[in-house]
């Protein structure tokens, strides 16, 4: 990881480009951990990994639309939904959560990983590694 970040820096620095930042504003290319479809709905992709005993196995379960309501609320709601249709999820057997750096996602305070930790104590956050190096 920190051969990385190091290897970031050092062509940021060669290349005289700045650090983006987090401007999450509503007109910054900075946005909640979704994506945008060709009818440019906002849709929360849900993801899982599993341990299968032998082998981790990394699953796609849905979109969703999120386009009406990106606070930390609805979306820990969303997801919090869509987990409770797997039987064996349970509150102990989520360890893991990651998302972006969007405060809404990641906020100590009342972020989405703050909220799924009142009901998963044990799924802890970890900075998404497709987002971490997103700095340019």
């Amino acid at each position: 990881m920190l051969k990385t970040v190091t290897n970031a820096v050092l062509y940021l620095g060669k290349q005289e480009m700045p650090f983006r930042g987090h401007d999450e504003s509503s007109d910054s290319l900075n946005k909640v951990d979704e994506t945008t479809d060709v009818s440019t709905k906002e849709q929360l992709s849900i993801i899982v990994r599993l341990d299968s005993g032998s082998d981790i196995v990394e699953r796609f379960l849905k979109f969703v639309d999120v386009s009406t309501d990106r606070t930390a609320a609805t979306l820990t709601g969303v997801i919090k939904g869509i987990l409770d249709q797997y039987t064996g999820i349970t509150n102990n057997k989520l360890i893991m959560q990651t998302y972006d750096g969007a405060s809404v996602m990641s906020g100590h305070i009342g972020g989405v990983e703050t909220l799924m930790r009142q009901q998963y104590p044990f799924a802890y956050f970890v900075h998404c590694a497709a987002h971490r190096l997103n700095l340019v």
